[in-house]
């Protein structure tokens, strides 16, 4: 690992611009990771099946970019990570559960080139129905599972591995 004070992780299809990356270097003066959105360029019809994703998720919160910028400090401080499947989202939860500092930033958009739509078919289709399921079981978190006017298809999420849960509110049974 760099010995720079501050990381910026980013994956390979992940384009920022100078203003962009100093916006996240600013930011990190006073946040352990740091959070700015990905928007698709150019947006191919599966792009744009992908970015409806990302705006459900940022009118309840933030969508989990393909970026993060992090605090080395920070990062030592828990004790080691082994990236995972959408690691960015794990390594804000790790860093999190640290004690870190989470910022969020509604208002930072960093390019991202999306897949072809060969590879967002084959390879891809998992991360995208994982991602869609993550993003699903967060509203329910956030809103108590009342999801109106959202398609109810059923997903599994992380915390109910073996329970199927639908968009629309239904009481839980024990």
């Amino acid at each position: 690992m760099t010995g720079a004070p501050y990381l910026v992780i980013a994956d390979d299809d992940v384009r920022y611009t100078r203003q962009a990356l100093a916006a996240v270097v600013h930011h990190l003066g006073s946040a352990d990771v740091v959070r700015p959105q990905n928007y698709f360029v150019p947006l191919p019809w599966h792009a744009r099946w992908d970015t409806a994703r990302t705006l459900l998720n940022r009118a309840w919160s933030a969508d989990h970019p393909g970026t993060l910028g992090v605090r080395r400090d920070a990062l030592l401080a828990t004790g080691g990570y082994a990236g995972v499947l959408l690691e960015n989202l794990e390594l804000i939860r790790t860093i999190k559960a640290a004690g870190g500092r989470e910022r969020i930033l509604p208002d930072l958009f960093v390019a991202r080139r999306p897949p072809t739509a060969r590879h967002f078919g084959i390879p891809y289709a998992g991360s995208v129905i994982r991602t869609a399921a993550h993003s699903e079981a967060e509203l329910r978190r956030r809103h108590g599972g009342r999801l109106q006017g959202v398609p109810g298809r059923g997903v599994q999420t992380d915390q109910e591995q073996q329970r199927w849960v639908r968009c629309r509110h239904e009481p839980r049974t024990a």
